[in-house]
């Protein structure tokens, strides 16, 4: 499913880095078919609308994917068809409920 390559740190994006007013709400890996993250859970200035705000994140996470997908080669299919793609996994992956574990932490 994933090619095996070194692990590597994705670049935080230059306006990120100059911007006065910034924070990272999540990081996402795949390790030997596992699905592990790290989250700022709490993060909000009103933490009683996280909910709404990570389904927010989640769209902008998808629309973000779409257009790099359409960067990197146009050939794939429309922005539509792609998000629909996108869509449709997300709704399946929803569906199957995955047993997921965790905990809250900090540094």
């Amino acid at each position: 499913m994933f090619e095996k390559t070194p692990l590597r740190e994705l670049i935080i994006p230059e306006e990120v880095l100059e911007a006065s007013n910034r924070q990272e709400f999540i990081r996402f890996w795949v390790a030997d078919g596992i699905d592990h993250t790290s989250m700022n859970i709490g993060g909000f200035v009103d933490n009683n609308d996280e909910a709404r705000l990570w389904g927010s994140i989640l769209a902008d996470i998808a629309w973000h994917a779409v257009n790099g997908m359409q960067q990197k080669d146009p050939t794939r299919g429309t922005k539509k068809q792609m998000f629909n793609d996108i869509l449709n996994g997300y709704t399946k992956r929803l569906k199957s409920k995955p047993s997921l574990e965790g905990k809250v932490g900090g540094k």
